[in-house]
Parts: C-alpha cells; sequence; structure tokens
C-alpha cells in the first residue's frame, strides 16, 4: 500500500513538473525552481554513479608568446617529424647506403680478344696495301684517325707496339675492378659493396675503383717512354672502342638496400616521459616547444584525456523561462 502511494506521489510530482508552470510570476519561479532542483539532483546521482574519466586542459599556444604557466607532461607521448623533415632524414639514410657492383673479372679476357681480332684485320689490310680498307676497319669501331695516326697504325712495328700496350692494359687494369666514371663520380660515400661471387660480397674503398680516366693514364705507361701524343691517343680511340667493366652496377641490390635504409628512419624525433616538464611558466614559446605541445595535445586526445576550452552549456540549454 505504502509502495503503490511512493509511486503515485513521484509520478504526481513529475507531472506537476512538466505541466502548466502558472501564470503569476511566484507560481513561474517555483515551478522552473523545483525543476532546476530536480535536474541538479539527477546530475548528481550521475556523477555519483558514474564519475567522468579525468581529463585535462591544454591552454592554445603560439611561437613567440610567454607560457603563463608550467606545463607538466601527464602522460608519455612521442613528438613526430615533420613530413619535410621526415623525407630529408630519408633521403640522407638512402644516400648513406652505398651501391652494389658485380664484380667481372673475366671481362678482361674478353676484351683483350677483342682487340686481337681488330688488330689482325688492320694487318691483313696493310699487308694488302689497301689503306682504304684500314681506313675502313676503323670507321667500323667508331675510331676517326688523323693522318699522323693513319701512318702509325698502318706501320708494322709501331702497330704491334700498339697493339702490345693495349692488350697488355686490358689484361692487367680491368681485373683490378674498373667501373664506368659516371657511375662513381656521383658517390655520396667513401666505399662501395662488391660481390664477387654468388654469396660473397666485400666492402671496397672508392679510391681502389679504377676509373676509364685513370685506365687510359696507366694504358699509356704501356708505351714506349717518349711516344709522341698522337701514339697516346690512338691508344685510348682504340682501347675506348672495344672497353668493357669489370665492375657493373648492380641496381636492384643498391635499391632493395636504400629502400630498406628509408624505411629503418624514425618517425619521431623526440621522446617525453611521464613527469617531464614541456615548458615552465614565463619560458617564451619557440618552434621547438610549440611542436612538443601540440604533440602533447594529440596524445591526450587519443587518450580520451583531452578537455577543449569551451563553455559547457549542458542541461541548462533544456530550461525555458
Amino acid at each position: 500500500m505504502s509502495r503503490r502511494a511512493d509511486e503515485r506521489g513521484a509520478s504526481s510530482v513529475l507531472y506537476r513538473l512538466s505541466g502548466d508552470p502558472g501564470t503569476s510570476l511566484g507560481d513561474r519561479i517555483r515551478h522552473h525552481g523545483a525543476r532546476i532542483a530536480l535536474l541538479a539532483g539527477v546530475s548528481v546521482l550521475v556523477t555519483a554513479f558514474f564519475p567522468p574519466a579525468t581529463v585535462m586542459e591544454v591552454t592554445p599556444y603560439e611561437v613567440g608568446m610567454v607560457a603563463p604557466e608550467d606545463v607538466i607532461a601527464e602522460i608519455p607521448f612521442t613528438v613526430p617529424k615533420t613530413p619535410a623533415e621526415l623525407e630529408e632524414d630519408r633521403r640522407e639514410a638512402a644516400q648513406s647506403v652505398p651501391p652494389t657492383f658485380n664484380e667481372r673479372p673475366a671481362v678482361a679476357d674478353s676484351v683483350s680478344a677483342r682487340l686481337a681480332r681488330f688488330f689482325e684485320r688492320i694487318e691483313t689490310a696493310a699487308e694488302g696495301g689497301d689503306t682504304a680498307a684500314v681506313a675502313g676497319i676503323l670507321r667500323e669501331n667508331r675510331i676517326t684517325a688523323s693522318p699522323s695516326q693513319m701512318e702509325f697504325i698502318l706501320d708494322d712495328t709501331r702497330r704491334e707496339t700498339l697493339e702490345s700496350a693495349a692488350r697488355t692494359a686490358a689484361r692487367e687494369i680491368i681485373p683490378q675492378g674498373m667501373a664506368d666514371l659516371a657511375e662513381i663520380s656521383d658517390l655520396t660515400t667513401d666505399v662501395v659493396y662488391v660481390r664477387t661471387g654468388p654469396e660473397t660480397e666485400e666492402i671496397r674503398p672508392v679510391s681502389e675503383v679504377i676509373t676509364s680516366r685513370e685506365f687510359y693514364d696507366r694504358a699509356f705507361r704501356y708505351l714506349p717512354s717518349g711516344s709522341a701524343p698522337d701514339a697516346q691517343e690512338l691508344l685510348r680511340l682504340v682501347l675506348n672502342a672495344h672497353l668493357d667493366y669489370s665492375l657493373l652496377p648492380d641496381i636492384v641490390a643498391t635499391e632493395q638496400n636504400r629502400e630498406a635504409a628509408r624505411a629503418s628512419v624514425a618517425v619521431t624525433k623526440a621522446e617525453v616521459v611521464e613527469g617531464q616538464a614541456i615548458v615552465r611558466e614565463a619560458d617564451r614559446i619557440g618552434p621547438a616547444t610549440l611542436e612538443r605541445l601540440t604533440a602533447y595535445e594529440s596524445a591526450l586526445r587519443e587518450a580520451g584525456l583531452f578537455e577543449p576550452e569551451e563553455p559547457m552549456l549542458g542541461a541548462l540549454s533544456l530550461i525555458h523561462i
């Protein structure tokens, strides 16, 4: 009997609060006052049974302003790199990776064999006195000889000297590790990786890699002492027409290594531990500090601990006077 009476009493109270507030000012004040008291009571009960999560406020900051208070990290967080910083770090990481070359020491014998066939054709044509045939063989090999160089190559003794110098240079210099100058000139490392076999690789200083320029300079030493510049230039032209490199760039392996280096770059540039000061009161905010404050705000948002500084209207918006 008492329970039914209580239920009827509660229903009666709610009915009166949701009904007409009356016409006089006093009735309306009592009516809305009771509604506010009811809302406040409900809010207290909800808060008691469902306490809100602890939230923190982060004051908006700008570069150049003075911090109004200490900001201490309540949770650990990291400071991410900007897109430009991350791209620059990845570029530098890739440039720090030495290029990979595949070694082909047997190519020296191939170059020497091609030179032997070339001089054999020249000799056959020269012995028959067919100057036009000799000139044709030179053109086939992209060699434009001057008149004095034609005399040199038509002379049996001097031609044999030229052949000996060319083939000796090929056999002795190329196997030491020779690469195209274009593959070496723009290197950003002091060493290169050289694959000497299917499962073997070594690190070689760039200073030990022979370029075409160095190759020609060394080849000139195999000519008789005091040889004329025409002889040196003819040797260069003949070698250049038959040259091949014992070190060839392995583009796939190089790009794989560089991509791995790019992927290994950290995307953050700082770590802040719980309890660490982000900024102190009266400190001027600089770009680096602002980055940390921004990262802190993001960390609070992700953790559900961020409270924006906006007015809370709440249930008051439901009350109409």
